[in-house]
């Protein structure tokens, strides 16, 4: 049995023309709420005229295996579902011989800024400058820091949100093959570090999300177990505090402005207890073995 099907979609132009030769949408089969509201945001916004709908059974509904390092194991996490379906994006994209792809997540929603005029002007230029490199760059997320590359566009160190992101042929590639991070089937982690100090992401958010409770929410971290859930519940925590698992605004916004702010306080404040805490321990075994000598 298929576990996905395709359905392609034309329109008679797209702003993104010039640059994106198919822009992809995931979505489950069974979603057809979010599929409805996808389709309608891309008849209004008209990213490009070449769109294909990619429909996932998900692993509960169609037996999948994911091989890593040759080991070849049955797909049972959302999250390492999520990663077969982008493989199976990027196989139809290379398969078709496409050189630059739109991939959103069927939750996106746009924005208004992707209509401002110097947006395309701006990711036309970009994707010609990365013809020879590797791109990966995120047109909406949750930045967790960030610093400056040009007038529009930032580095990204670290960051969570997939439900927008534009690849090359080398990005597709480097995403889909890398072999450091083989066992790696998050998609938010693995792309942080296969494009660490390389991800991109435009200056504000052109298409956004709202991070709500979903069965792969629940498994946010499991690739690195304990200490993964640990980091998933922090991020959840910031989430609940925004109000970006119910809204777009004000959290977006906010998280924008002020995401470099509070990840370095939010370090500096584990190094100081670290710290301390190290402190405390040594002196406890300094003093127990003093009093074991008198």
């Amino acid at each position: 049995m298929a576990c996905y099907r395709k359905q392609l979609k034309y329109a008679e132009t797209g702003i993104f023309d010039t640059f994106i030769d198919m822009t992809y949408v995931i979505t489950m089969e069974n979603a057809v709420e979010r599929q409805k509201k996808a389709i309608a945001q891309l008849n209004k916004y008209k990213l490009s005229s070449n769109v294909t709908i990619m429909y996932n059974k998900g692993y509960k509904n169609c037996q999948k295996t994911f091989c890593k390092d040759e080991v070849c194991d049955r797909v049972d996490t959302s999250y390492t579902d999520l990663f077969h379906a982008l493989r199976n994006v990027f196989n139809d994209a290379m398969e078709n011989g496409y050189e630059t792809i739109l991939v959103l997540e069927d939750d996106f929603i746009i924005s208004d800024a992707i209509l401002e005029p110097d947006v395309v002007p701006s990711l036309y230029g970009l994707i010609q400058d990365y013809r020879d490199k590797s791109l990966f760059l995120r047109l909406g997320t949750l930045p967790i820091l960030s610093y400056g590359y040009s007038k529009n566009f930032k580095k990204l160190l670290s960051g969570v949100g997939m439900h927008a992101v534009i690849y090359n042929k080398k990005g597709i590639v480097d995403m889909n093959k890398n072999t450091n991070y083989s066992r790696i089937t998050d998609i938010d982690l693995r792309s942080n570090l296969v494009f660490l100090n390389r991800q991109l992401m435009y200056r504000e958010p052109l298409i956004n999300q709202i991070f709500g409770k979903t069965e792969n929410n629940k498994q946010w971290g499991g690739d690195l177990g304990a200490v993964g859930y640990f980091w998933a519940s922090i991020v959840k925590k910031y989430l609940l505090l925004t109000g970006l698992d119910t809204s777009v605004e004000p959290g977006t916004t906010f998280n924008y402005k002020y995401h470099n702010y509070i990840t370095l306080s939010l370090l500096a404040i584990f190094i100081y207890v670290s710290v301390f805490v190290v402190r405390f321990i040594l002196s406890q075994l300094k003093t127990n073995t003093f009093k074991k000598k008198k």
